[in-house]
């Protein structure tokens, strides 16, 4: 996770300056930032029959290998691949209609294991596995089956199970903390949960002023919600109340619009484009300083937004243009920015692509 990252940095750096003040000795430990790629969930679409896939792009050549599963392994991920993440040596692909969990190695793309939620859970708990963070030798994702579970990254065997809210969606992990945003499928009665991974205890309580939220983001200890609001019950069924909030004292204290965003230390990276609207905007909000801008983007149907943590990059994925309309049946492409917002790359993607993240972090080094 990006909090532990930046922890890793603080303390290294704070041990190179103890061991500095001996001029005769060297640091005893040093490190080596690292950003060697980024990968793109497609979630294809199961009514047009089209399987999800798994786009990596190479940072030294900036090639983009598509269906990098399929090539590696002769099959495709199934149905609605969903989220993913790189945690140590690994690549871990979460597909939600396959009820699995892709476990690949992180420079060959072969599989080392598939991890089946349903076997692992219960038909019902396991049911539609969604996102997925990794932290202290076990990842944990969230399923539609209302369950946050923890998998060993050594036996991939389960770790722990804790029931939350319905229908949770992304999750944030702090200290020993997990955060669960509970969407109940955008029906309105979205709550928070929060796993206290010492205890076991898990406590779920709605926010007011959120209703649908869908990810948990950290800024100086501060909690922020993506929330997607809600959705007027007739045409054009437009999206409204959706933003980033903070949450203090178990109510809203202030929101930005947003449907989609990322963070990168403390600034938020946004996508406003309600469902129902034709206006799509994109800016920054910096949480700490209370700065704002904006960023003129030739984006035509943005579907995920990452920063890499490393080089400050901006990744925007977007389904192909189709005569004015989103088209969800033809690959989709990737830009890349500049942290200043100038575009550097335009690669295709596949359909349906709907998560971004990096092969980027820390190594540290003994003497």
């Amino acid at each position: 996770m990006k909090k532990n990252l930046f922890k890793v940095i603080w303390v290294l750096a704070a041990c190179c300056s103890f061991t500095a003040c001996d001029t005769d000795d060297e640091p005893a430990y040093e490190y080596q930032e690292y950003s060697n790629g980024a990968y793109v969930v497609n979630a294809g679409n199961t009514a047009s029959l089209i399987s999800g896939s798994l786009t990596h792009i190479d940072f030294t050549t900036f090639a983009a290998t598509q269906k990098a599963f399929l090539k590696a392994n002769g099959k495709n991920l199934g149905s609605t691949a969903n989220d993913g993440i790189v945690y140590g040596n690994k690549v871990y692909v979460v597909v939600d209609g396959e009820n699995t969990i892709e476990v690949l190695d992180k420079k060959s793309m072969i599989e080392i294991a598939q991890i089946n939620t349903t076997k692992m859970l219960g038909d019902e708990e396991g049911a539609h596995p969604r996102h997925i963070i990794g932290s202290n030798g076990a990842v944990y994702f969230t399923t539609y089956g209302g369950y946050v579970a923890a998998v060993d990254t050594t036996k991939f065997a389960l770790a722990g199970k804790w029931q939350v809210g319905s229908y949770p969606e992304g999750l944030a992990g702090i200290n020993n903390f997990i955060y669960v945003a509970n969407s109940d499928y955008g029906r309105g009665n979205g709550t928070l949960s929060v796993i206290n991974l010492t205890s076991n205890e898990v406590v779920t309580k709605a926010v007011e002023g959120v209703e649908n939220p869908q990810k948990i983001f950290f800024v100086n200890n501060e909690l922020w919600v993506l929330d997607w609001g809600h959705y007027l019950s007739e045409a054009p069924w437009t999206q409204e109340n959706s933003g980033l909030k903070k949450v203090v004292n178990g109510k809203v204290n202030q929101t930005v619009p947003a449907t989609l965003a990322d963070l990168a230390g403390s600034k938020f990276y946004i996508i406003n484009s309600p469902y129902g609207t034709t206006t799509t905007t994109y800016s920054y909000y910096d949480a700490k300083a209370n700065t704002s801008g904006t960023f003129d983007f030739a984006v035509e149907h943005p579907t995920a937004i990452a920063v890499d943590p490393i080089k400050g990059n901006i990744f925007i994925s977007s389904h192909s243009d189709a005569g004015g309309y989103a088209s969800y049946k033809v690959d989709g492409y990737l830009m890349v920015f500049d942290a200043k917002g100038k575009e550097l790359h335009k690669l295709d993607v596949g359909v349906g692509s709907c998560a971004i993240f990096f092969d980027a972090g820390v190594n540290v080094i003994r003497r």
